[in-house]
């Protein structure tokens, strides 16, 4: 296995409100729908310094209540401008100079530079998915007419000066302008970094500046990388959506929006509470706006939650404006990340609605393994004495599979030159801990740079799969026998008929795992390898959103030809919940899955896909029907389908008939023969050529020579 990741991230957003080129301004928007837009906007600043505006607005007249209007898909103008003209502050060739965040020139360095690859992997890859992430989920009160923008300046640092023509015309259809910029940044730990600039006169960021280092971003095509920039994006333009402590302020108060444990000890009107820490005594800051509390109390299965606790660690680029790493490892929102997956979790989607600016699709939430359940201990415990083996560990680099079983890891324990801190002392070395002073130094499983089961991209080539393992969307991590003497971690192919059945692929065969965990043992008689696979509890990896799960209730047409090509209807309920990528699959006794094209699931009881091929069908051939999404869930059908024969595997058998008899009865005796015939013709060719005297002298020679001696008169000469 190789090391761990070098490609991370690591968010400064906490620091970017010391380096605004210039101050955020408030923009009335016209929407319609408003009968006290005129007086509101008397009232509002041009300005925005903290709470200001909010307050003024609820002193002047307690009785405004916003607008309910109808919502629509947010809508998010990208300008890509300083892509291609951006003096002073891009590289676009080797040797020139730019201005640093300081302001200092500086030389521009080959990864400094913005190449077409570049500038095009991330305008025609990465920003369209982000774009339609978050037009997906969230809805706003759509600007009537164009989105006004006032500021002359945007974003951080040398900022960008906004474009005339915005600020004289505005921005038709837009709810949202982000400035797109690719300059240097100078730390190699940053990626990237976003925040607002612009507010309408309900606090709702109108425009942002988000720059992309091109020294960040490899010219790459695998969907792995892809997807880790992706969630990189929009860990970034959630900073500037709603993420971010200035912020806060402007979301509805409790009078407003009633909720159990809302701003609960919060005595600044942000949303933001500081309470005791139970796993460290120290004063925490948390999120506890209404939805927030809810969503954490259901998440770990604790009704004490009080908040979402914000990070504590990493300096103050991190510190306060991201959720604790300790608590929601692996959300897309902490303040650092790796390739891997980035959970867009309950909690995040509770923030965007607690600030009422935004409805949000709930179809989109994806489910978060770090601390799903653990109860009240997980939180007001340290991490050493977190019951579940699955988070923590003791041996140093021992191999094991990851929390969430999406790859295989290594437990990360390093020693330190100094103490850490007597919190998060967990050894009785105090040098000892985890590498991590986000994970509070928490001794925990890593994943490797090539370990991840869902990579079946170049990204894990150096992987080799052996002992019936695979790399796949699907896969998760085993303790398994199947490739060494002692318990290693593998990838295999797994499926959740529901919550209490988990099922692994094992050489083409799906076999049951027991239903409270123990191991699968294996034959090669058959399975074609030899072993065992330990099986989670199955909840583990099952239980996920139980109301949500998938059911298939039949297929139409229940036959087809062997060819495909076919339409065929699933029907069934709650295709709707299911989470992109969705996968249909028909498999057959011998082991092999055939994917279906052209799945689309038209709502929660129909979904249609063209029929795949089935090779080698010589007669009528049962399969089963499978729909899987991304998290494993799966409705299934045994042999619901069949197969009608083809005449592929005839052909293919006749064909091969045909060369042979070709090749026995005309074309091998026919080079034999031409052999033959072309030996006669050569040596009829040379007694041709034979010298006719030269032929008389030899043979009157050989009557002439004397014949032998009797061997008893044979002379033998002694040496």
């Amino acid at each position: 296995m190789s090391a761990p990741h070098e490609h991370t991230h690591r968010c400064v957003h906490g620091e970017l409100h010391e380096r605004r080129a210039a101050p955020v301004l408030m923009t009335p928007q016209a929407y319609g729908d408003d009968p006290w837009h005129g007086r509101i906007l008397q009232l509002l600043p041009d300005t925005l310094r903290g709470g200001s505006a909010a307050a003024a607005v609820e002193q002047q007249y307690p009785e405004y209540e916003p607008p309910s209007a109808v919502r629509k898909p947010l809508r998010i103008h990208f300008d890509v401008s300083r892509l291609v003209d951006d003096p002073g502050f891009s590289c676009f060739s080797w040797g020139g100079e730019f201005k640093d965040e300081t302001g200092k020139k500086t030389p521009c360095g080959w990864n400094d530079v913005i190449t077409e690859s570049k500038r095009r992997l991330l305008t025609e890859t990465l920003l369209p998915g982000v774009g339609r992430f978050f037009s997906e989920l969230l809805s706003v009160r759509h600007v009537h007419g164009p989105l006004r923008i006032r500021s002359s300046t945007c974003g951080f640092d040398n900022g960008v000066t906004v474009p005339q023509w915005m600020r004289d015309h505005g921005v038709p259809d837009t709810d949202l302008v982000v400035f797109l910029t690719m300059r240097p940044i100078n730390s190699y730990e940053t990626v990237a970094f976003a925040g607002h600039c612009e507010q309408d006169q309900t606090g709702r960021p109108t425009a942002s500046q988000f720059n992309w280092a091109p020294s960040q971003l490899a010219e790459t095509s695998s969907p792995f990388m892809i997807e880790y920039y992706t969630r990189i994006a929009m860990h970034e333009l959630t900073h500037a959506l709603v993420f971010t402590p200035e912020l806060l302020s402007y979301f509805p108060t409790d009078r407003r929006d009633p909720g159990p444990g809302a701003y609960e000890a919060d005595f600044f009107g942000t949303g933001i509470a500081y309470l005791p820490d139970k796993a460290t005594g120290k004063l925490r800051a948390q999120i506890s706006t209404p939805r927030v509390v809810r969503a954490a109390r259901q998440h770990y299965g604790c009704e004490s939650v009080t908040g979402a606790l914000l990070e504590d660690g990493g300096g103050a680029g991190t510190a306060r404006s991201h959720w604790e790493m300790r608590t929601l490892r692996d959300e897309y929102m902490v303040g650092a990340s790796s390739p891997g997956r980035r959970t867009f979790s309950a909690i995040s989607a509770a923030l965007f609605a607690d600030s009422g600016w935004y409805e949000v699709n709930e179809t989109k939430i994806e489910p978060l393994a770090w601390g799903h359940h653990a109860g009240c201990d997980f939180l007001d415990q340290p991490c050493s004495e977190w019951t579940q083996p699955r988070y923590t560990c003791t041996r140093e680099r021992e191999a094991h599979c990851s929390y969430d079983r999406r790859g295989m890891a290594y437990c990360d324990i390093t020693s330190f030159q100094r103490p850490l801190p007597a919190e998060h002392q967990y050894f009785e070395d105090p040098y000892r801990g985890g590498s991590s002073s986000l994970l509070d130094y928490c001794p925990v499983y890593r994943s490797y740079s090539n370990g991840d089961c869902t990579d079946e991209s170049g990204f894990a080539s150096s992987w080799m799969p052996q002992g019936g393992q695979e790399r796949c969307e699907h896969c998760r991590c085993f303790e398994s026998t199947t490739n060494s003497y002692r318990a290693a971690p593998s990838c295999f192919r797994m499926r959740c008929l529901n919550a209490t059945v988990l099922e692994v692929r094992v050489g083409g065969r799906w076999r049951s795992c027991p239903p409270t965990g123990g191991n699968i043992y294996l034959s090669p008689l058959n399975d074609d390898v030899t072993g065992h696979i330990e099986c989670p509890p199955p909840d583990e990896l099952c239980n996920v959103q139980n109301e949500l799960w998938p059911t298939l209730r039949g297929i139409e047409p229940a036959n087809g030809p062997a060819a495909g090509g076919m339409l065929v209807t699933l029907r069934g309920e709650r295709f709707d919940a299911l989470r992109p990528p969705v996968r249909l699959l028909f498999g057959t006794a011998e082991g092999a899955e055939n994917l279906a094209l052209d799945l689309v699931i038209h709502n929660a009881t129909v979904a249609t896909a063209t029929l795949p091929r089935l090779r080698g069908a010589t007669s009528m051939a049962k399969a089963d029907v499978t729909l899987t999404d991304v998290t494993g869930r799966t409705a299934f059908l045994w042999k619901a389908f069949a197969y009608d024969p083809g005449w592929e595997p005839y052909a293919v058998t006749l064909a091969l008939f045909a060369v042979l008899a070709f090749l026995g009865c005309w074309a091998v005796p026919a080079f034999i023969t031409a052999g033959c015939e072309r030996s006669a013709w050569r040596e009829k060719l040379q007694w041709k050529t034979i010298d006719k005297e030269a032929e008389l002298r030899l043979y009157a020679r050989a009557r002439t020579v004397p014949a032998p001696m009797p061997a008893s008169s044979a002379r033998v000469d002694l040496v």
